[in-house]
């Protein structure tokens, strides 16, 4: 066949069938350097709002950088119920080098976990960034984290994130 392991990924989008979405965050890549005609990878979304899963109905819009600007549409409908997030209200503060990080909540869905943080406004020094993030159960044990880092949504300038 044809080798297309230098194919780029133009952009990709989900769509929710008449529904609004709204992506924060689109995530994939095509790791091949030897010449391939097969692709495997997968597709990560994260989005501003929780999804509405009472339409179930969805579909992948996938373009490609090629002179033809290929786009693959594929439909899903999801075969079983979104089971709800749950929510953990903590209101708690943790003071790192005389800074505060206040912890609102907590949303642990089946996927993934949401935690909801904001610099305390009597903080001295600007907090710019968290290295490293680690969420452990009841029995110690560390929760799965994110390969790439943390994935937020505003900064600690903001009151919340």
């Amino acid at each position: 066949p044809y080798d297309i392991s230098k194919l780029d990924t133009k952009e990709f989008d989900l769509i929710q069938k008449d529904g609004n979405l709204e992506l924060g965050a689109k995530t994939y890549s095509w790791p091949s350097i030897d010449p391939t005609n097969i692709i495997k990878d997968k597709l990560e979304v994260v989005a501003y709002k929780p999804i509405d899963y009472t339409n179930s109905n969805f579909e992948i819009k996938l373009t490609f950088a090629d002179e033809k600007q290929t786009t693959f549409k594929v439909p899903f409908t999801l075969s079983k119920p979104i089971q709800k997030s749950k929510l953990i209200e903590l209101d708690k503060q943790v003071e790192i080098d005389g800074q505060k990080i206040n912890i609102e909540s907590i949303k642990i869905s089946p996927l993934r976990a949401e935690i909801k943080i904001g610099a305390d406004l009597t903080n001295k020094m600007q907090i710019l960034n968290i290295k490293q993030f680690k969420m452990l159960d009841e029995n110690g044990e560390e929760w799965g984290r994110t390969s790439n880092g943390l994935i937020a949504f505003g900064n600690f300038r903001d009151e919340t994130h």
